[in-house]
């Protein structure tokens, strides 16, 4: 979850600094590709760290967590879309983009903290 946030947030300051429309496209689709893997890395990791008994009730707070965090700050798919076409119209696509790759990089490094704090990336 860690390096997959954290090369989407690389690749998301790619975009910011891409000064071609081709390096553009490689750069956001580097970037989605990345932050695809968020959802299904976060709910293995959920099945690797709760026991079997728990398991589906976590799972179930988990993507519930999902689908309110997403419509109560409105950063879903629909409504995400719209606000950064707004703030790209707004401020310029390229802050806009540097503003989600620094919210990205911050959950990265918040993965890191936690995983850390577990002994999840220590050796054995």
């Amino acid at each position: 979850m860690t390096i997959a946030a954290l090369a989407s947030a690389l690749a998301s300051f790619a975009c910011a600094a891409a000064p071609t429309l081709d390096a553009l496209v490689v750069a956001r689709m580097l970037a989605g590709a990345a932050a695809g893997a968020l959802i299904p890395l976060s709910i293995a990791w959920i099945g690797d760290v709760v026991s079997y008994d728990r398991r589906q009730t976590v799972l179930a707070r988990f993507l519930v967590g999902q689908m309110l965090f997403a419509t109560c700050l409105f950063i879903g798919q629909s409504t995400g879309v719209a606000l950064a076409g707004y703030a790209a119209d707004r401020f310029g696509t390229a802050p806009t983009i540097l503003v989600e790759g620094g919210l990205v990089l911050a959950l990265g490094l918040l993965f890191g903290a936690v995983l850390r704090g577990r002994g999840a990336l220590t050796a054995p």
